[in-house]
């Protein structure tokens, strides 16, 4: 009985030995690859799936850049669209560029003028029978508002018209002592325009467009009045004669340069002053100019230009010291206020006895 019951008791602790090592076996079972496991075959025939790992999560987004460094990694379309905005106002004012069918531009100006000359003259004073000589001196100034409409036409063309009103005042004092005064206002010589282009730029060809202008005779002219000085002083706000020109205009870019050149001839018609037939001399003249996209808004130029007048001729004959040269050397600059106004403002230099000492100019195209 008693080896019965060390027998029943080294079972049960033989059992007992044998469950704890199941134990302490099963976690190492449970975390073997299930891999291991036979597959089982998919269900309806199909074929068997691939194990795929999961998706990986999405990339974390860069850190977004500062406001200032992207605005300077990307092109400034606003920037780009106002250059052209000023360079294309700015030739389009210059006679360079024709507007676009269909657009139109009011054009209201400003232009002052100041012309100064002394020089020894011969008078008669009253004094005896021979002219005295004496120094003259004359000044005038001049003011003159206009109001200029352009339109763009189809097949590349414009048509433009201006109508101007001035104020012209005289002031011309002999020997220091005798002073005359002339002042005249009213309208000025009205102009009507025709431009076409004929050429685009393409490799070294310019741009190239002709001009065809009329001069309405509609100012008052010195021709008409009693002259206050010996040498030919107009004191009038406009020529007094009808006169025609015509021009062709050369354009080439490089850019941000744009280079202009013109060349003009203008043949004055004759008119009747006090019963006598008179003339104006015909004129020549050219233009150069070069323009400068000098930032977003602004556009600069610098120009000179020359016109060679001939004699003119009273009763058929010429009138001597008619025939002059006028040269001017014009700084201006453009500047882009709105997309639909644009302000231009020059100052010319003159460069020869005949030509005015200064002249300043405003205008401000404004389109539709």
């Amino acid at each position: 009985m008693l080896r019965e019951i060390q027998r029943r008791d080294a079972l049960i602790e033989q059992l007992t030995r044998r469950v704890e090592a199941l134990e302490r076996a099963r976690p190492a079972t449970a975390a073997a690859p299930t891999a291991a496991a036979p597959a089982r075959p998919p269900p309806n025939g199909g074929k068997p799936r691939t194990a795929t790992a999961p998706p990986a999560p999405p990339p974390a987004p860069p850190a977004a850049e500062p406001a200032a460094a992207q605005d300077r990694a990307k092109p400034d379309d606003t920037q780009e669209e106002m250059i052209a905005r000023a360079l294309e106002n700015t030739l389009v004012d210059q006679g360079g560029q024709l507007l676009p069918a269909g657009t139109m531009q009011i054009v209201p100006d400003l232009r002052y003028s100041y012309h100064s000359l002394t020089q020894l003259s011969y008078v008669n004073l009253g004094t005896g029978i021979l002219p005295a000589p004496v120094t003259q001196r004359v000044r005038q100034d001049m003011l003159q508002a206009g109001l200029g409409l352009r339109i763009g036409l189809p097949w590349e063309s414009q048509f433009e018209i201006r109508v101007p009103y001035g104020w012209n005042s005289g002031q011309a004092t002999f020997g220091g002592s005798i002073t005359r005064h002339s002042t005249h206002t009213g309208i000025g010589d009205v102009s009507i325009g025709l431009s076409k282009q004929v050429l685009h730029e393409h490799g070294l060809l310019p741009d190239v467009l002709l001009n065809l202008f009329y001069y309405a005779g509609t100012g008052s002219s010195s021709y008409s009045q009693n002259q206050i000085a010996t040498f030919p002083f107009a004191v009038g706000t406009g020529t007094g004669f009808d006169s025609l020109q015509g021009s062709m205009t050369l354009l080439k870019r490089q850019d941000p340069l744009v280079f202009l050149g013109q060349i003009f001839y203008t043949h004055n018609f004759p008119g009747k002053f006090n019963g006598i037939s008179t003339s104006l001399g015909d004129s020549v003249g050219a233009r150069v100019s070069t323009l400068l996209a000098a930032s977003p808004e602004t556009s600069l130029r610098l120009a000179f230009d020359t016109v060679f007048q001939s004699k003119g001729e009273s009763a058929g004959r010429p009138i001597p010291g008619s025939d002059q040269v006028f040269s001017w050397l014009e700084i201006g600059a453009g500047v882009v206020l709105s997309p639909r106004v644009f302000l231009d403002a020059s100052v010319g230099i003159g460069l020869t006895q005949d030509t005015p000492d200064f002249r300043v100019m405003l205008s401000m195209p404004i389109r539709f």
